[in-house]
C-alpha cells in the first residue's frame, strides 16, 4: 500500500531493479564536464530535402500562458509560464487571438505512443496518464494510449500502431492526432512510412521530446542498450525483437530521414527539451553532463535540435528533463521520486492541452 501504490512488495521491487537497469547505462556513460548555455536563436539540423522548420513558438506560449491563466491552478506543479517554457531571443510575437479552453474542438482521439521501456513500466506509470485523463473529463476529449513493445525495433512497434488505428473508427473527417513521446515518435514515423493506408487516419503528429535524428546515448552506449533491450529478463516486458535501442541510433535514424519523406497530408509538430543541471533529475544527472559537453541545452537523454521533425512546426523549448516531459514518477511512485527521480515535478496538465490545442488550430486554419 506505501511508495508504489497497490502492487505490493515484489513489485515495488521489481520496479526499481528496472529504473536501475536502464539508467545505469546512462551513469557509466556520463562523466563530468559541460559548457555554458548560450541563448542564441535556435538552430534545427535537418536532411537538405526537407522545408524549414515553421516557427510557432510565440502563438503556442499565448496558448499555455491563457490555458495556465484559465484553469492551470488546478494542477499540482505551480509553474509560471516563463519557467516552463524558456524564452529566446527571436522568439517571434503572439497573435492576440483568442484561445479557447472549454469543450473539445477536434473531435477524433488524442493518441500518446509511448518511449522506450514504456512497456516495463506500464504499471506504475505511463506517459502522459493524468494529463490525457484531464483532457478527457474536463474538456471531453477522446484520449488513449498506443500499446507498443517496450524493448522492440521501431519496425515491429510501427506494425502495432497501424493495428491499433485500424481497430478505431477513423477515416474521413475522424482522424487522430498522434503524439510521440521519446522513442514513440520514432515509431510513429515509422509508421506512415511502413504503412501508407495510416496516413488518411491520422491528422497531426507531434514530437515531445521526441527521439527525431536519433540519441547519441543509444550510439555511444549501443552494445549495453542493446543487451539491456533483448536479452535481460524484465518483469511484464517481453523481448520482443530486441531492436529497440537500435532505432534509436543516429546512424541509423538519420539516413532513415533522408531517404523516407514524410507524407505531406499530415501536420508535423515539435516540443523538444532543455534544462539546467540543477534542475534534472539525480538518476539523469551523468547522461546530461555527457551530453553537455556537446551541447548544453539537452534533456540528459536528446540534444535538442536532434528532437525537431524536419518540417514541422516547432511549438517551444520545454524546461525539464526527459523524464519530467510526461511521465509523473512524482505522483506514482513517491519513494522513487524522494531518492532518484528527484526534479520530477512538471505541468504536463497544461502542456498537454496547449499542444491539442494549438494543432487544432492549425488543423482549422488549413481546413478548405
Amino acid at each position: 500500500m506505501n511508495g508504489f501504490g497497490l502492487r505490493g512488495f515484489r513489485s515495488r521491487r521489481a520496479l526499481a531493479v528496472l529504473i536501475g537497469a536502464i539508467a545505469l547505462p546512462v551513469g557509466l556513460w556520463g562523466c563530468d564536464g559541460e559548457n555554458t548555455v548560450e541563448l542564441a536563436p535556435p538552430e534545427v539540423l535537418a536532411p537538405h530535402i526537407y522545408a524549414e522548420v515553421i516557427d510557432l513558438r510565440g502563438r503556442f506560449r499565448e496558448i499555455y500562458c491563457q490555458i495556465k491563466e484559465d484553469h492551470g491552478a488546478d494542477f499540482a506543479h505551480d509553474f509560471a509560464c516563463h519557467q516552463a517554457l524558456h524564452l529566446w531571443p527571436g522568439e517571434p510575437a503572439g497573435t492576440g487571438q483568442p484561445v479557447p479552453t472549454g469543450e473539445a474542438g477536434f473531435q477524433g482521439p488524442i493518441l500518446v505512443v509511448p518511449g522506450i521501456f514504456g512497456e516495463c513500466i506500464a504499471d506504475h506509470v505511463k506517459p502522459f496518464e493524468l494529463a490525457l485523463s484531464h483532457l478527457n473529463q474536463a474538456h471531453g476529449y477522446e484520449t488513449g494510449i498506443i500499446s507498443v513493445s517496450g524493448r522492440s525495433s521501431s519496425e515491429h512497434n510501427a506494425n502495432q500502431i497501424r493495428l491499433d488505428l485500424e481497430s478505431r473508427n477513423l477515416g474521413g473527417d475522424r482522424q487522430a492526432i498522434l503524439i510521440g513521446y521519446s522513442k514513440g515518435t520514432t515509431d510513429i514515423l515509422e509508421a506512415l512510412i511502413r504503412h501508407p493506408e495510416i496516413s488518411e487516419k491520422v491528422a497531426a503528429v507531434v514530437a515531445v521530446a521526441g527521439v527525431v535524428s536519433g540519441s547519441p546515448a543509444a550510439d555511444e552506449m549501443g552494445e549495453f542498450f542493446e543487451l539491456l533491450a533483448s536479452t535481460i529478463d524484465l518483469p511484464n516486458c517481453p523481448a520482443g525483437d530486441g531492436g529497440g535501442i537500435n532505432s534509436l541510433r543516429q546512424a541509423v535514424r538519420v539516413p532513415w530521414l533522408a531517404d523516407n519523406p514524410l507524407p505531406e497530408s499530415i501536420e508535423y509538430f515539435s516540443i523538444p527539451a532543455f534544462t539546467s543541471k540543477e534542475n534534472v533529475s539525480l538518476i539523469l544527472r551523468d547522461g546530461y553532463k555527457k551530453l553537455a559537453q556537446r551541447e548544453p541545452r539537452n534533456d540528459s537523454q536528446m540534444i535538442i535540435y536532434d528532437a525537431v521533425i524536419p518540417g514541422s512546426r516547432l511549438l517551444g523549448y520545454a524546461n525539464g528533463d526527459h523524464w519530467s516531459m510526461a511521465l509523473a514518477f512524482t505522483a506514482n511512485t513517491p519513494i522513487l521520486a524522494q531518492t532518484l527521480i528527484t526534479k520530477n515535478a512538471f505541468p504536463r496538465e497544461v502542456l498537454l492541452e496547449a499542444i491539442v490545442r494549438s494543432v487544432e488550430e492549425v488543423l482549422d486554419a488549413n481546413r478548405p
